[in-house]
């Protein structure tokens, strides 16, 4: 992912120090394999060193998918982030 220089955390302490606050939950998106779609699951994580770690249940398209050279990326989702889907969600005509 591309990471515009004014966007990109000062330090890895910074941007583990935020997920720590509370910043705990997004979506997970994993590649999709040849010919399918990406697959994307909202998730918790939490925060342990460099490493954000995430876990699962039961196996599903997520998991079955890192196993073939997966492309995994978090979108990290704000209370704003949340309450702005919700207001869009219970507004429609």
């Amino acid at each position: 992912m591309f990471v515009q220089p004014w966007d990109a955390a000062l330090d890895d302490a910074e941007w583990q120090t935020w997920i720590e606050q509370g910043h705990d939950f997004g979506q997970l998106t994993v590649n999709g394999l040849p010919g399918y779609p990406p697959a994307v699951v909202p998730t918790h994580f939490s925060c342990d060193g460099p490493h954000l770690l995430d876990k699962y249940q039961a196996r599903g398209p997520v998991i079955d998918r890192t196993s073939y050279k997966a492309t995994v990326s978090i979108d990290i989702l704000t209370p704003a982030d949340l309450d702005d889907h919700h207001n869009r969600l219970t507004t429609r005509p």
